[in-house]
């Protein structure tokens, strides 16, 4: 691995306390492999373009909700310490399939971009397989849970605040 990739594009504590804090968002950017990228990037393939239409594709919104939810997952698997550092997409995609799940548990979503099930039933079978292959390590568990709060507390914002109609167009549909 390059020291280009372990300085900037790797999130740590000991990064931020280097005052290197853009690893909390560039993190999302790297991945260990090309294995990682390929199923994050088919995960990403399905879960942005839903998203993105619950937004009303609004591009502004779109890109807050992915920038805060990549700050979101880093900053779980910094402070719960699960790894030394974490990198990859993959918080970005739980707190996608979160939100999914918090609007419309019966919609239909591919879990890991492969098997079609419910959002809500999704969303619990891929936090459980987390908490199974934790176990062997490997999975950046708390990223993956930190996303997934991430999309649930901004669909609870999204739904309170629709109800204050100035901001309504900002907020997508509601």
């Amino acid at each position: 691995r390059s020291q280009l990739l372990a300085r900037h594009f790797s999130a740590s504590a000991a990064a931020v306390r280097a005052g290197r804090v853009w690893t909390v968002l560039l993190a999302a950017l790297a991945h260990d492999d090309l294995l990682h990228a390929a199923f994050n990037g088919l995960a990403l393939s399905r879960c942005g373009p839903t998203l993105a239409a619950r937004f009303s594709h609004d591009r502004q919104q779109f890109w807050c909700f992915v920038v805060l939810a990549a700050v979101a997952s880093s900053s779980a698997s910094i402070w719960t310490q699960a790894f030394t550092e974490t990198r990859g997409s993959s918080g970005i995609i739980f707190a996608m399939l979160a939100h999914e799940a918090a609007r419309d548990p019966s919609a239909p979503t591919l879990l890991y971009g492969i098997v079609e099930m419910p959002a809500g039933t999704a969303l619990v079978a891929a936090l459980a397989i987390d908490v199974l292959v934790r176990r062997r390590g490997g999975i950046d568990y708390a990223a993956h849970a930190g996303g997934a709060l991430f999309g649930l507390c901004y669909f609870e914002v999204l739904r309170r605040s629709c109800e204050s109609s100035p901001w309504r167009r900002w907020l997508g549909r509601c």
